[in-house]
C-alpha cells in the first residue's frame, strides 16, 4: 500500500505541474497574441498597403 500511495502522489504533482505550466503558458501566448492585435489594429488603418505588403514580401527574397 505505501509503494502505490507514494506512486499516485507522484503522478499527481506531474499532473498538477503539467496543468499549471500549461495554463500559464497558454494565458502569456493569449495576452501575447491579443496584445500583438491591440498594437497592430490601428497601424493596418493608416497604412493602405497591408495586404499588398504580406502578399509581395514573400516572393522578394526569391526574386
Amino acid at each position: 500500500m505505501g509503494t502505490s500511495t507514494i506512486y499516485y502522489s507522484r503522478l499527481m504533482w506531474g499532473a498538477v505541474i503539467f496543468l499549471f505550466m500549461f495554463i500559464l503558458v497558454s494565458s502569456i501566448g493569449v495576452y501575447l497574441y491579443v496584445n500583438s492585435l491591440e498594437s497592430s489594429a490601428p497601424k493596418k488603418r493608416h497604412v493602405k498597403n497591408a495586404t499588398n505588403y504580406y502578399v509581395v514580401n514573400p516572393i522578394v527574397p526569391y526574386a
